[in-house]
């Protein structure tokens, strides 16, 4: 009975053993897997960094003013948004509300991909290819109806 009981001791050490190896070694695979990511996307240009998390706007990177300009459509023709632009946006739609939208992606792209002091403009186009308006992460804003 006793020999049955240390034989039983011992295969459940070595099960438990093998068991505690296995995932050791599988926690660390997670971890380098996890660094190579982490790698990966620190190495990210600007723009690639950009079409990945912000694949709603058009892109235009310039290296020299370290300024990434995004682009999006409105609804507006140009001749509509310059007449009633100013009453169009307004409230939750005004220009003023896309500063913190502009800053908080300058601030991520900036982070992940370390590129410095970057400036962001988000440019609001009218359906002719116009701009409507751009805010600016720095706070310049410039409306077609002023």
């Amino acid at each position: 009975m006793k020999k049955w009981l240390i034989l039983a001791v011992a295969i459940i050490l070595v099960i438990l053993l093998t068991v505690g190896v296995f995932l050791c070694i599988r926690f660390v695979s997670i971890y380098r897997e996890t660094q190579e990511s982490e790698t990966a996307a620190d190495g990210l240009s600007v723009e690639e960094y950009a079409a990945q998390k912000l694949p709603e706007f058009a892109r235009e990177y310039d290296r020299k003013t370290n300024t990434l300009t995004l682009s999006r459509v409105s609804s507006l023709s140009y001749e509509d948004a310059c007449s009633i632009g100013g009453k169009v946006y307004v409230d939750e739609l005004a220009p003023e509300t896309y500063l913190n939208q502009a800053r908080s992606i300058d601030l991520d792209i900036t982070a992940q991909c370390r590129s410095g002091a970057l400036t962001v403009v988000l440019c609001y186009l009218s359906t002719d290819g116009e701009p409507i308006f751009t805010v600016s992460s720095e706070g310049d804003i410039w409306t077609c109806w002023e």
